[in-house]
């Protein structure tokens, strides 16, 4: 008898050792609250934290530096547009289930997607079927119960309504067919297929996706609904939104958008949006006190109390904020032309400066080989010109020269430099004739020109296509570059009129990893706008755009097997998308750079240095403030 009260005692004391410096005893209490909670449950104002977390939280497993956490602070951030954040918002997500080694901790492995909202998954045999579990007891930000009313109400009511939903989400139908939701009871719910489709719970657990394909808080928004809320009495706030009369899609659409200043639709995420003031260009969180995470000692997460974006007008500003003390968290505008700024200010700053490995690789030149015009479209849709053109970069002096030495060659395609093979290729291929000026002419006599339209999203853009023009300049291509806003260039690329830009997607190494659970960045799009005319006549049935040539085709055919094969089959299929980007040079990738990413010198439970970039978003539960 006494050997088990003694293991008891033991056990114990191990368990209140892993608690650290929370300084509510879990002997106590089952689960510990942030200071700000407990003041709120102490004035009956909010339910105790037993009452508010799901029967069965999710727990996130400890990093190693957040092991002594502490409650508190704020965290601040910036951004240059003014209704959205970046660096607050992708790392503000919940998701129905995610990659290993996301949603909040490096400490998982294996290559199943792990239950996040939902408790717990079932797939079937045919992989047409997928069942999901809600956790019990799971609630909105405003205590409200999550029940699969809410899973209704999003799929009969939203994805099936033909204004909310003008186009039937493409992932989420399998062939031709959309997928059908079925209630089962309040906790549990099917999705079905008519074929098998292996690489749902992938699309489910992409970086970045969300939950509102099948969660929408019925409570709240029923009350922009027609079928819930007469249209009598929508008007008034269709108008005062500024919307036409009649049109409660916008006003619906507007009310899930706190970054347009609607504050107060009910989330899932660790953080809730309390202001967005268009006026001081401010954007404020408070911790959601109905978070479902814990940590391993029973600790609700996220540690942070407060988040606070400031807008800046002029991008240029963004360093001077940084070396200014005033930043506490920056990924979005971490460019390597900047280390050396950050690394003189880390002291004086009080700021910490981590390499990470980027997750996507920048400098994809994607020459439009959909575009309308016969000349331009025979010139860039053979191979031997954009094998050429690859080869007449030196990708290592743009990774000296933009990168400070700080990465690689894309892997994507060859990188070979030889300029003299490049002028050969040219010339075999009928560009042999030049005009007075030495610059190449194409099969019409006039000389061949390829305009650049590029915008200003990560800072790599415009000097990269600089050094791209120059390159190209010694083999005789003429080419322009003008930067224009993501709207006008968004536009562009969806209307395929766009000849010539440049980008980033994902890193191939990552996306072999996982090609399921990744977004089609291989092949052609509006942003990835080698093929946009492409892609439309792939995503309407070949009604509309530019039929494509047997090969992008069948880059097409393997991007199905991807999403609908088993795991194994979507790698066997990612392999051969990436031979035929390797081969024909549809893309002509440059760099996969190192990212630096500011923190707080203040901060701990940061993940490690080297590894993915992404980290930090999904590892921003367990940040906290040492002092």
């Amino acid at each position: 008898m006494k050997r088990f009260w003694v293991i008891g005692l033991v056990l114990i004391l191990v368990f209140s050792l892993m608690l650290g410096n929370v300084p509510v005893s879990f002997s106590q209490k089952k689960y510990n609250e942030a200071p700000m909670l407990a003041e709120l449950v102490k004035q009956g104002k909010l339910p105790p934290v037993e009452q508010r977390l799901p029967e069965v939280p999710y727990v996130v497993k400890t990093m190693d530096g957040a092991k002594n956490a502490r409650y508190g602070g704020m965290l601040r951030f910036v951004r240059t547009d003014p209704y959205y954040d970046s660096d607050g918002g992708i790392s503000n997500l919940a998701q129905l289930v995610h990659i290993p080694g996301e949603g909040g901790t490096f400490k998982q492995s294996g290559s199943k997607m792990v239950p996040d909202i939902v408790q717990s998954y079932e797939v079937s045999e045919d992989s047409k079927v997928f069942t999901f579990h809600l956790r019990e007891g799971l609630k909105w930000s405003d205590g409200y119960p999550v029940t699969t009313e809410d899973v209704q109400f999003a799929y009969e009511d939203v994805l099936l309504n033909d204004k909310l939903t003008p186009v039937f989400p493409k992932d989420l139908t399998a062939g031709d067919n959309p997928c059908k939701v079925e209630i089962v009871d309040k906790y549990t719910f099917k999705v079905r297929f008519s074929r098998s489709y292996g690489g749902f719970l992938g699309v489910l657990g992409r970086r970045m996706m969300g939950y509102s394909w099948f969660l929408l808080p019925k409570h709240y928004l029923k009350e922009f609904h027609p079928k819930y809320t007469s249209i009598e009495k929508l008007e008034p706030l269709i108008k005062e939104a500024g919307f036409e009369k009649g049109q409660w899609w916008n006003l619906f659409n507007r009310k899930t958008d706190p970054f347009r200043g609607d504050i107060g639709c009910p989330v899932l995420t660790p953080w809730v949006m309390v202001e967005s003031n268009p006026k001081t260009g401010v954007i404020r969180w408070e911790r959601n006190p109905y978070y479902y995470k814990c940590d391993e000692a029973g600790n609700q997460l996220p540690y942070i109390d407060y988040r606070e974006s400031s807008l800046l007008k002029d991008p240029k500003m963004v360093p001077m904020k940084v070396v200014a003390g005033e930043v506490d968290f920056m990924r979005q505008f971490g460019e390597l032309k900047d280390l050396p700024l950050y690394k003189e200010y880390e002291e004086k700053a009080g700021i910490r400066v981590l390499l990470f490995q980027k997750d996507v690789e920048t400098g994809y030149v994607c020459l439009n080989q959909s575009h309308k015009d016969p000349v331009w479209r025979k010139i860039v849709g053979d191979v031997r010109f954009r094998r050429a053109l690859s080869m007449a970069i030196n990708r290592k002096e743009i990774i000296n020269t933009v990168y400070l030495g700080l990465a690689v060659p894309s892997t994507l395609v060859p990188s070979t430099y030889d300029p003299v093979k490049a002028s050969q290729l040219l010339d075999q291929m009928g560009l042999n004739k030049r005009d007075s000026e030495g610059w190449r002419l194409g099969p019409d006599g006039k000389r061949f020109e390829i305009p650049f339209e590029v915008p200003q999203l990560m800072g790599f853009e415009a000097p990269m296509t600089e050094m791209v023009i120059d390159f190209w300049k010694k083999v005789g291509i003429y080419a322009t570059m003008k930067t224009v806003s993501f709207e006008l260039w968004d536009q562009l690329g969806a209307s395929n009129e766009i000849r010539a830009s440049i980008h980033w997607g994902q890193a191939p190494a990552t996306w072999k990893k996982s090609p399921q659970s990744s977004y089609d960045e291989f092949l052609p799009d509006r942003y990835r706008s080698w093929g946009a005319g492409y892609r439309q006549w792939y995503d309407s049935g070949g009604k509309t755009g530019v039929e494509p040539p047997s090969v992008v085709k069948k880059l097409f055919e393997l991007k199905e097997k991807v999403h609908t094969g088993s795991p194994e089959e979507a790698k066997k299929a990612a392999q051969e998308i990436a031979g035929l980007h390797y081969n024909n040079v549809f893309i002509i990738a440059l760099t996969w750079p190192k990212h630096p990413i500011i923190f707080s010198g203040k901060l701990g439970g940061l993940p490690p240095e080297g590894g993915d970039s992404y980290a930090p978003y999904s590892m921003m539960i367990q940040f906290y403030f040492k002092q």
